[in-house]
């Protein structure tokens, strides 16, 4: 069997019985269970180029977002999505303007729009020309539009 019993005790030190109120319970690990997968996706060498480090990835409805990096030459704001359904890659088409081109910053997804925090900008092959951002950038991905929230943050 495919599954883990787990029975309650009805005994107390005394050796009387007592009445727990819980059932026994069951973990189904059988074949109905759904399962997961790894799946390669196609290559998105024709968009990015060199192989890419420090950049974010994020998930909104049916399609995943990179945003900016390095590819080991220089700190990249390039925008990129991928079509799950389909497994095909594509440059975003946006208005506005991007945030500048990073690498170490986060991003994460909040109602219909990413936002796009910190990271370094500069030179990647000299430290002394980088510089630690404090910025936030807000990407709607209904509008197709970039944001930039910096002005609009006091504090």
């Amino acid at each position: 069997s495919d599954a883990v019993s787990i029975c309650t005790d009805t005994s107390s030190s005394s050796g009387e019985t007592t009445e727990t109120g819980m059932d026994d319970m069951k973990l189904d690990f059988s074949p109905k269970e759904p399962q997961h997968f790894w799946k390669q996706l196609q290559s998105c060498e024709e968009f990015v180029g060199t192989k890419r480090s420090k950049h974010t990835m994020v998930a909104w409805d049916d399609r995943v977002y990179v945003f900016g990096g390095d590819n080991g030459k220089k700190m990249l704001n390039d925008f990129l999505v991928s079509h799950v359904r389909d497994s095909s890659w594509a440059r975003v088409v946006y208005t506005g303007q991007p945030p500048a081109p990073r690498y170490h910053h986060s991003a994460v997804v909040f109602n219909n729009s990413m936002f796009i925090f910190g990271g370094y900008t500069g030179d990647i092959n000299s430290n002394s020309n980088l510089r630690n951002k404090n910025d936030l950038h807000e990407y709607c991905f209904t509008t197709s539009q970039w944001v930039d929230w910096s002005d609009k943050i006091k504090g």
